[in-house]
């Protein structure tokens, strides 16, 4: 029984340090990035002067070098040193740094249609009053729907598999 609790001990433990890794891997990337651009989408959008911080330059900075060493250490585990792997260390290295410019583009991307879609809420919130009964209200109203699309999966998944179909 011992070895059993703690074969699901380990199991659970692995999957939160796992859960924790991704975590970090979204602060470090959208985290920094979108906080440390922000300011900056915002006021190129409004044709305002666009002031930068070094508080800002620094969080960018700290995303751009999160997407590079994400994949780096994804590479390293995979390395076995020898004279083949190190030119494959060179492309690898020349793949990543691509990988990081594409995250990173989308990234500002993301945060550029972000800004509409959060200004349609501060005017929303602002003009409508909302308070925290309704964002309560709202969010109810999404973890239902959540559940509902959650429950309907899990029927199919169950149904697929009872019947030898694979699903996506």
């Amino acid at each position: 029984m011992n070895k059993i609790f703690e074969k699901v001990s380990n199991g659970l433990f692995q999957d939160t340090l796992k859960e924790l890794k991704t975590q970090l891997k979204f602060v470090g990337t959208f985290g920094f990035g979108i906080t440390g651009l922000y300011g900056s989408a915002y006021s190129l959008i409004h044709h305002e002067q666009i002031v930068i911080s070094r508080y800002e330059i620094i969080l960018v900075l700290l995303a751009i070098l999160s997407y590079f060493f994400i994949s780096i250490v994804d590479d390293v585990k995979k390395i076995k040193y020898d004279s083949i792997e190190i030119t494959n260390i060179i492309i690898n290295l020349k793949v990543n740094l691509v990988s990081t410019i594409n995250s990173f583009l989308e990234l500002v991307g993301y945060v550029f249609v972000m800004i509409p879609i959060v200004e349609l809420f501060r005017k929303i919130i602002l003009s409508e009053g909302v308070d925290s009964l309704t964002v309560a209200l709202y969010v109810q109203s999404v973890l239902i729907s959540l559940s509902v699309f959650y429950v309907k999966n899990l029927i199919n998944n169950k149904l697929s598999v009872k019947h030898g179909k694979k699903t996506n």
